[in-house]
């Protein structure tokens, strides 16, 4: 039986997000209030006994250029690995539900490992189709990094960094650098350095409100971390904590956070946080390419390896096309925004 559920009636929804292996905080009201320019939609489905055997929240928005409505499950759906039918149930019931709502087509991008022959073979028997790309230009990135905290304390954790991390690690506290969990109070500080970091590596920050409205409908699960030194906020990040995973969504550092090493400090305790969060995984977020070191992006890379962290591959997103002439408009519309992102001028994040 399915029951579809609002923003204001999604405690229930919530928390079995909250509690199932396979959840994420993009899959909740939660992340929905956030994205407050999209409209939400959570889909439950019950056994016969009235327990939830599955879930799926569905981001609805219409083009800007090209006028064309889409649904997207952002991290989506969430089912038990073990029941793959579960799967294809929600899958067909947001189709569905994707085409009353005129939408040209349903998108997810549940998180699911590149070799996963069995889900990409389901995914081909309801009519979706894969979309990989090696770059940011997917909703969400496909290729990144991740730590499995299982087992690990935070006095601990720095034996699982490569030594040159170590080496940072001590250096920013040789160098009277504190990492503090903050607040909205921080949040000029944070923006501050947010367009600092995008005019160095080229992308335009999202504006003060989003990070505002992340700090304030993620509640508890999302924090503000400042690195400082002497009063002064050199390095900041982002994450969320939810479930048994923590994300780290954001950071930026100015010139002296680079030169002392804050980031390293920075990530280092929001891991230690994450661990006295209950958190068992770390998501590091994404990365441009390969870790090869012809890649131009490697700095990235290293830096996330030298965490201990493990490159991981998602499968992509899949699309269902529902109306074929309303969604060739929105993949062309979706390649400007692509050429746009590549020569500079994208946002920070497409979640």
């Amino acid at each position: 039986m399915f029951e579809y559920v609002t923003k204001d009636g999604a405690e229930e929804f919530d928390r079995f997000v909250r509690g199932n292996p396979a959840g994420h905080f993009m899959q909740t009201s939660l992340w929905g209030r956030v994205k407050s320019e999209w409209s939400w939609t959570g889909i439950l489905l019950r056994e016969e006994n009235g327990k939830i055997a599955g879930s799926v929240a569905l981001l609805g928005r219409r083009g800007r250029k090209c006028g064309a409505r889409i649904l997207y499950a952002p991290r989506g759906p969430v089912w038990p690995r073990e029941r793959p039918e579960i799967l294809g149930l929600l899958l067909e019931e947001a189709a569905r539900f994707a085409k009353r709502e005129g939408a040209c087509l349903l998108r997810v991008d549940p998180d699911v490992e590149e070799g996963d022959r069995p889900f990409l073979r389901l995914m081909r028997t309801r009519r979706f189709r894969r979309r990989v790309r090696d770059d940011y230009s997917l909703f969400q990135p496909r290729l990144s990094y991740e730590n499995d905290l299982g087992g690990v304390t935070p006095e601990k954790l720095e034996e699982r960094y490569h030594p040159s991390t170590r080496r940072n690690l001590h250096l920013s506290e040789k160098k009277g650098v504190r990492v503090t969990r903050a607040g909205e109070e921080e949040l000029g500080e944070f923006m501050r350095l947010m367009t600092l970091t995008g005019e160095r590596d080229g992308f335009v920050p999202r504006g003060e409100e989003y990070f505002r409205r992340i700090l304030r409908e993620l509640g508890p699960y999302a924090a503000l971390y400042a690195a400082k030194k002497g009063g002064k906020t050199v390095a900041a990040g982002i994450a969320v904590h939810f479930g048994t995973q923590s994300s780290y969504l954001y950071g930026c550092s100015d010139g002296e956070g680079k030169k002392l090493r804050a980031n390293d400090l920075l990530v280092h305790e929001i891991q230690r946080d994450a661990i006295r969060c209950g958190s068992r995984l770390f998501d590091f977020r994404g990365v441009e390419g390969f870790p090869v070191e012809d890649n131009p992006h490697f700095g990235l890379h290293r830096f996330k390896m030298g965490f201990g962290a493990s490159f991981r591959i998602t499968a992509g997103e899949f699309d269902r096309i529902l109306r074929p002439g309303k969604a060739l408009l929105f993949y062309l519309a979706e390649g400007v925004s692509r050429l746009r992102q590549k020569w500079g001028k994208g946002l920070c994040d497409r979640a």
